[in-house]
């Protein structure tokens, strides 16, 4: 059986800074295994000796994730693999991405595709979706356990609030892992999985190794992303308060509206007058 994990240069968000004049974020050079993807090549680790597979760890990215890869060869992977394009300055989409997997999934006949439920930096959870969708496997998602019985696997899946569903699925299939399905395992250097990670090479595929003339076209093209500005707020026009006063000048003999008519003189003849007005009003 041959066992696919789909893993991903990450960044850390506490490691993000910003420019401060245009507000653009500066991407750290340092990239690292966001604990999905430790939880993805772990479960397949697991299932690695249990179902005789064979286990590649294959990232659609640049050079930035050899070291990634690299690691995963020590952790236990029997062959990793890096496909990315000529043109490094061309970013892809999830979309894209997942469309680069699924072509490497199925030139390298894979029975199973682990990955994990959402990635650490954009967190959709779109791409073992779309991969499913291109390479036409079953798809099961929010893994928290997996079972291999005769020739499908029983699946538990998350759900919301503490409960849990069962899933049969036949190979091939992707599976998109939660992060607690498993424990990761520390490898030590002077253990035999180590030594026997140090000798093997990372292969480098461009998309002519998958079927492919170029990388999938990019669906959303990448976006820079600027701090929020503070703006200036224009002051809205003082509305006019009218007061009751007011409305009774505005009032004439008949009751209908008119200009503002102003009533001058001591305070009781003004108060007489309104009398005589209400009393007019009522009538």
């Amino acid at each position: 059986m041959n066992i696919v994990v789909c893993i991903k240069p990450t960044i850390e968000s506490s490691a993000v800074t910003y420019d401060t004049q245009s507000g653009k974020p500066i991407r750290p050079t340092c990239v690292m295994l966001s604990d999905a993807d430790l939880a993805a090549l772990q479960t397949a680790f697991d299932q690695k000796q249990p179902l005789g597979a064979q286990v590649t760890a294959l990232s659609i990215a640049d050079e930035r994730a050899e070291p990634l890869l690299h690691q995963a060869l020590l952790a236990g992977a029997d062959r990793a693999i890096r496909l990315w394009h000529s043109n490094s300055s061309a970013t892809l989409d999830t979309h894209a991405a997942a469309s680069a997997a699924a072509a490497a999934a199925t030139t390298l006949k894979a029975d199973l595709v682990i990955c994990g439920v959402r990635s650490a930096d954009i967190g959709s959870g779109f791409f073992p979706i779309a991969l499913a969708t291109v390479a036409q496997y079953e798809l099961a998602s929010r893994v928290l356990e997996i079972v291999w019985e005769g020739d499908k696997f029983n699946l538990i899946q998350k759900l919301e609030n503490g409960w849990r569903t069962t899933q049969w699925v036949k190979a091939p299939a992707v599976l998109a892992v939660e992060t607690e399905i498993t424990r990761i395992r520390h490898n030590t250097v002077l253990g035999r999985t180590y030594r026997a990670g140090i000798a093997r090479k990372l292969e480098l595929w461009t998309p002519q190794s998958v079927g492919l003339d170029e990388m999938p076209r990019a669906m959303i093209q990448e976006l820079d992303i600027s701090l929020p500005r503070v703006r200036r707020r224009v002051a809205a026009p003082e509305t006019k308060r009218v007061s009751a006063l007011d409305l009774l000048r505005r009032k004439k003999s008949d009751g209908a509206d008119s200009k503002q008519q102003r009533l001058v003189g001591a305070p009781e003849k003004i108060a007489k007058e309104l009398l005589e007005l209400i009393k007019k009003w009522s009538a």
